[in-house]
């Protein structure tokens, strides 16, 4: 219970009674006085005065990330002496450096899940209370950090799954690389074998041998066209013509 005080007065004026707190109700009597005594007490009655914003901040603020991309904030009433009225609602102030984002609260909650956050990084929190003056003073900030992303295939995850390639080169479900330059190579082995009878002629006295293969192999999309233009000089430079040229490419990794 609060302290009583009496106010005096002259009759038939109105008074201002001031230092009074924003926001609160006061209960009020009046009794007149005069050289005889004084008369009974009114029968009390309640005045409230007006709201102004709050002068004081929530505290206990604490917050801890729950996922990679939400973190969960929780944080105790502003003092009464500070409220200066109802508080109506919370506001809650994001940041990470780049941008800021407000979060709204009810008046009732003193706690919210923050969601849409990224993954591994640190966010600037701060809680400021609200009642029907205006917004009070944000709390001190307070520096929180979201989890690392997973690749477990979670509703926060984010999937970084390499898709596989089958035995023709062709990625399964992503970009197919190796046929493509597999088709390129063999087009310039064809060329070669086309070339090489116009520079020996038709009828050349070259020994023509029996049909032999030159097999190229290749582990990396990035040596595939080196080795058959490799190849192709190989053929040229040989005192013989081969008439058959074969090209083995295997399965390599997608970019």
């Amino acid at each position: 219970m609060r302290a009583t005080t009496a106010f005096h007065t002259d009759a038939n004026s109105v008074t201002v009674i001031d230092g009074l707190e924003e926001g609160i109700a006061y209960k009020m009597s009046v009794t007149s006085i005069n050289v005889v005594g004084s008369s009974k007490v009114s029968e009390t009655f309640t005045a409230v005065t007006k709201e102004a914003a709050p002068t004081g901040s929530p505290t206990s603020v604490m917050g801890s990330a729950i996922t990679a991309t939400s973190i969960s904030l929780r944080w105790e009433e502003v003092p009464c002496l500070h409220r200066n009225g109802e508080i109506t609602g919370y506001t809650v102030l994001v940041g990470n450096g780049r941008a800021n984002r407000l979060v709204e609260v009810a008046g009732d909650l003193r706690e919210t899940n923050i969601s849409g956050l990224a993954p591994s990084t640190e966010y600037n929190i701060q809680v400021a209370a609200l009642n029907s003056a205006g917004i009070g003073s944000y709390s001190d900030g307070r520096v929180y950090k979201t989890r690392a992303a997973t690749y477990a295939g979670g509703e926060d995850a984010l999937s970084c799954t390499c898709p596989k390639a089958d035995n023709t080169g062709a990625v399964i479900g992503g970009v197919v690389v190796s046929v493509a330059l597999v088709i390129t190579a063999a087009v310039i082995v064809k060329v070669a074998m086309i070339m090489l009878p116009r520079k020996y002629g038709k009828n050349s006295t070259h020994d023509r041998k029996s049909p032999t293969s030159a097999p190229i192999t290749s582990n990396s999309n990035e040596t595939v066209l080196n080795e058959a233009y490799n190849a192709v000089e190989r053929v040229e430079e040989s005192d013989s013509v081969y008439e058959e040229v074969s090209f083995e490419a295997s399965p390599s990794s997608t970019i």
